[in-house]
C-alpha cells in the first residue's frame, strides 16, 4: 500500500513538473532557441518517467497523422541513404523528427483546462516577441528569420481566435478582459510582423483572415456570425495595413513583382534549380543535404538570364536550396511529397472537422493555415525548424481537442 501511494505521488510530481515545463517550453519558442532546447531535454526526460511509471494515463489523439509522419520518417531516410552524396541522412532525420515535439505537448496536456493555459502562453509569446521587435529589445534573441516565421503564426493565431472569442462574448453580451489581452496581444504581434519587414507575413495574415472569412461561409451558415466574422476581418486587414510605415506599405507593394526585385527573382531561379533536381530523380529526390539540392541551385543561377549579379551570387553558392518547403520536398525526397501533402491538406483538415470546434481548435488550424501558406517562399520546415516545432504545437492542440477516439 505505501509503495501505491509513493507510486502515485511521485506520477502527481512528474505530471505537475511536466505540464509546467510544456509552458516554459512554448513561451521559449518566441524567446529564445537556445532556451527552448534546453527546456526540451529536461522535457524529454520527465515525458520518458511518464511513460515508464504511468503509460496506461497517456492518451495519444491522430494516430494516423503520427503513423504518417513515421512513414515520411523511414522512407525519406530510405531515399536519403541512396541519393544523398553527402549528410542527407541525418539531415532528413533533424528536420522530419519534429514531431514528437508535438507528442511531448500531448503527454502532459489533456485537458480543456490545460488548453486554455497553452492557448494564454502562445498570445503571451506573442505579444512578448511583438513588442520585442517593434522595440527592438534585447531579451529577443531569435536570429530576424525565426522571428519573422514564429511572428506571424502567433499573429495567425491571436486573429482567428480574437474574433472567435468576441464573436462568443457579443452572444451573451459581455466582453472580458481576457479578450481585450488577446486584441492587445494581436496589435503587439501586428507591429511585430510589420517592423520585422516581412512582406510574406503581412501576405500571410490576409489570406489567413480571407480563409476564415469563408470557413464561416462554409460551416453551419449564420448571417450575424458571418457579418461579424466579416466586418471584424477586413477592420483588422486596413488597420494592418494603415498602421504600417509607408516603407512597409512599398515593400509590400513589390510583393508579385518578377523583374527588377532581386529577391523575387533569386527565389525564381531557386525554385527553377529545385524542379530540374526532381526532374532528375523523381522518384527518390536527389538527397536533403544543401551539397545534394545546391548542385541543382547553383547550376540554375550560373545558367539564368536575369543578368550577371545573379550569376555571381549562385556561382559562390550563395543560395543552395529551394527557399520553399514544397520546392525543397520535390528536389529532395521526390515522390515521397505526395505523402506530405496527403498530411497537409487532407488528413490534417479531416482531423480538424472531426475536432471540437472551439476558439482554441479553430485558432490552431488557422495556425497551421498560415505555415502552410508561408511556406511557399520560405524553408521553414528544414532552415527553420523553431517554426517548424510551433506548428506541431499547433497540431497538438488541434488533436488534443479532438472526441475521445474509439
Amino acid at each position: 500500500m505505501m509503495k501505491l501511494e509513493r507510486k502515485e505521488y511521485i506520477i502527481n510530481k512528474i505530471n505537475f513538473l511536466g505540464e509546467y515545463l510544456v509552458y516554459i517550453y512554448i513561451l521559449a519558442i518566441f524567446i529564445e532557441s537556445k532556451l527552448n532546447l534546453k527546456i526540451r531535454y529536461i522535457l524529454e526526460g520527465f515525458a520518458i518517467l511518464k511513460i515508464l511509471l504511468d503509460y496506461k494515463d497517456i492518451k495519444i489523439k491522430g494516430k494516423e497523422i503520427y503513423k504518417t509522419f513515421l512513414l515520411i520518417l523511414v522512407v525519406g531516410i530510405i531515399f536519403n541513404y541512396f541519393a544523398s552524396q553527402s549528410d542527407g541522412v541525418e539531415k532528413f532525420i533533424s528536420r522530419n523528427i519534429r514531431f514528437y515535439h508535438g507528442l511531448l505537448v500531448m503527454i502532459f496536456i489533456n485537458s480543456q483546462k490545460k488548453l486554455e493555459k497553452v492557448s494564454n502562453i502562445i498570445i503571451l509569446g506573442t505579444a512578448l516577441l511583438g513588442f520585442g521587435i517593434f522595440k527592438n529589445l534585447d531579451y529577443v534573441k531569435l536570429d530576424i528569420f525565426r522571428q519573422r516565421g514564429i511572428i506571424v503564426l502567433g499573429v495567425a493565431y491571436c486573429i482567428i481566435y480574437f474574433v472567435e472569442t468576441l464573436k462568443n462574448e457579443i452572444n451573451i453580451k459581455k466582453i472580458s478582459y481576457k479578450t481585450f489581452f488577446i486584441g492587445v496581444a494581436t496589435i503587439l504581434g501586428s507591429l511585430g510582423v510589420i517592423f520585422s519587414d516581412s512582406r510574406m507575413g503581412f501576405l500571410v495574415v490576409i489570406f489567413v483572415i480571407i480563409g476564415y472569412i469563408a470557413y464561416n461561409l462554409l460551416n453551419k451558415f449564420s448571417l450575424k456570425k458571418l457579418v461579424i466574422s466579416f466586418i471584424i476581418g477586413i477592420s483588422s486587414i486596413l488597420m494592418f495595413y494603415e498602421i504600417s510605415p509607408q516603407w512597409f506599405q512599398r515593400e509590400v507593394k513589390t510583393s508579385f513583382e518578377t523583374k527588377n526585385n532581386f529577391s523575387n527573382e533569386a527565389r525564381i531561379i531557386m525554385w527553377q534549380g529545385c524542379i530540374e533536381a526532381f526532374k532528375k530523380s523523381p522518384i527518390i529526390g536527389v538527397g536533403s543535404s544543401l551539397d545534394d539540392t545546391g548542385v541543382y541551385t547553383m547550376k540554375a543561377g550560373i545558367e539564368t538570364k536575369r543578368g550577371e549579379v545573379f550569376k555571381k551570387e549562385f556561382a559562390k553558392g550563395t543560395f543552395p536550396e529551394g527557399h520553399s518547403i514544397y520546392l525543397n520536398f520535390l528536389a529532395e525526397v521526390g515522390s515521397l511529397t505526395f505523402i506530405y501533402l496527403y498530411l497537409f491538406f487532407i488528413l490534417i483538415p479531416k482531423y480538424f472537422f472531426k475536432a471540437n470546434k472551439n476558439s482554441i481548435s479553430i485558432a490552431s488550424f488557422f495556425g497551421i493555415i498560415g505555415f502552410y501558406i508561408y511556406g511557399i517562399t520560405w524553408s521553414i520546415w528544414s532552415m527553420y525548424g523553431l517554426v517548424q516545432t510551433l506548428f506541431q504545437i499547433f497540431l497538438a492542440i488541434l488533436l488534443i481537442n479532438l472526441k475521445e477516439e474509439k
